[in-house]
């Protein structure tokens, strides 16, 4: 039995800049999962870096950056009288679940399309990008379904765990890194409480920074601190002296 360990990097296309943090971390070969925000201007500018590098590739569905790839008076729930989409702020102000599951079903798919046609082939798998509504989760989890796609939503309130395709995979904690070090211990942490025969996911947001991410994401410092800590050529060795055994979607 081993320890499997499947790491994602979150938000390829949301700017340039965290195109090319996401692509540092490649080389190490610890982010072996990659999740595309295909509705963004710089999606195709990151699946060309991902060119020569053997990752998964998943949409990370998106309903809270950007616009849509739908007409806006499609999906009037999704969207700001601007046509942007509402932001996660929006989401979580209000209990209400205020998504129409059709609107986002049909986002989705186009998400799903879009992608497609940069990769030249469908994802190996979908997720979601910060928002919790029950309506986007359901659509999403309809989509993959229709597709016979893995989905990677999040654990049920008060569980840490969640099926993904044939397996029972637990999500590791999630948090901003204050640091370099900050981001170096939370993963490494995280990778020593996996046990024998059990699959876990870490979720990072690794990145660089441009005025465009600084001005739309409250995830910023943090997404460089993650890039490092990935980036660095000890961290590999460190997971073999634990055990780990660094896997992708596409196993699952």
């Amino acid at each position: 039995m081993s320890k499997r360990l499947l790491v994602r990097a979150d938000d390829l296309g949301f700017s340039e800049a965290v195109n090319y943090g996401i692509e540092r971390t490649l080389h190490t070969g610890i982010v072996r999962s990659v999740g595309v925000m295909a509705n963004m201007p710089a999606a195709e500018h990151g699946v060309r870096l991902l060119s020569g590098h053997d990752v998964a590739v998943g949409l990370h569905a998106c309903i809270s950056a950007g616009e849509p790839l739908s007409d806006s008076s499609l999906v009037p729930s999704l969207v700001e009288s601007t046509g942007q989409f509402h932001g996660s702020a929006a989401y979580r102000a209000v209990e209400e679940d205020f998504v129409s599951f059709e609107e986002a079903y049909r986002e989705i798919r186009l998400q799903v399309d879009q992608l497609k046609s940069l990769l030249g082939r469908l994802p190996d798998y979908i997720d979601i990008h910060a928002v919790l509504s029950p309506s986007f989760m359901r659509a999403a989890a309809a989509v993959a379904e229709k597709l016979g796609l893995p989905v990677s939503l999040l654990p049920d309130r008060g569980c840490d765990s969640m099926r993904v395709g044939g397996s029972i995979v637990r999500v590791l904690p999630m948090r901003p890194a204050a640091s370099v070090q900050d981001a170096r211990k939370h993963f490494l942490d995280g990778a020593a409480s996996i046990s024998l025969g059990e699959t876990a996911m870490a979720i990072c947001h690794p990145g660089c920074l441009d005025a465009y991410i600084m001005e739309h994401s409250s995830l910023t410092e943090s997404r460089t601190y993650e890039a490092e800590a990935l980036s660095s050529a000890g961290m590999i060795d460190q997971l073999a002296r634990l055990g780990i055994e660094l896997i992708d979607y596409r196993v699952l």
